[in-house]
C-alpha cells in the first residue's frame, strides 16, 4: 500500500509540476499533522516524517481550516509564513501543493 501511495503522490507532483508531494494525518484531537509519505523530483529530498505543526505553523493553519494551496517561484507564502519561506529556502524547494483530504466534511489530512 505504500508503494501505491507513493506512486499517487509522484503522479500528482508530475502533473501539477510541483516539486514535492506529502501525505499527513492529523492526531485524533486535531492539534498534530504527522508526515506519513512524501514523494519529491530529483534534488529535493522526500519530506521527513515528522510532525509538522511547529515546523510549519502557517500551513497547519491552512489545513486544518481545509484549504488548498498551492506555491511556486511566482506566488509565494504570505509574509507572516516565516517558518515555511525559510524552510523552503533551506531545502532548495521552490513549489509544491497542500490539498487536505476529507471525508464526510471532516477533514483526515
Amino acid at each position: 500500500m505504500d508503494a501505491q501511495i507513493r506512486f499517487c503522490l509522484q503522479r500528482i507532483v508530475e502533473l501539477q509540476r510541483v516539486d514535492r508531494c506529502t501525505l499527513a494525518e492529523f492526531s485524533a484531537d486535531h492539534q498534530n499533522l504527522f508526515v506519513t509519505h512524501s514523494w519529491a523530483v530529483i534534488g529535493v529530498k522526500p519530506f521527513p516524517m515528522v510532525e509538522t505543526r511547529q515546523l510549519f505553523p502557517w500551513l497547519f493553519k491552512v489545513l486544518a481550516r481545509g484549504e488548498t494551496y498551492k506555491f511556486s517561484a511566482s506566488k509565494i507564502f504570505p509574509d507572516i509564513a516565516t517558518h515555511e519561506k525559510q524552510y523552503m529556502a533551506e531545502k532548495g524547494q521552490v513549489s509544491g501543493l497542500i490539498i487536505p483530504l476529507k471525508a464526510g466534511g471532516n477533514i483526515l489530512a
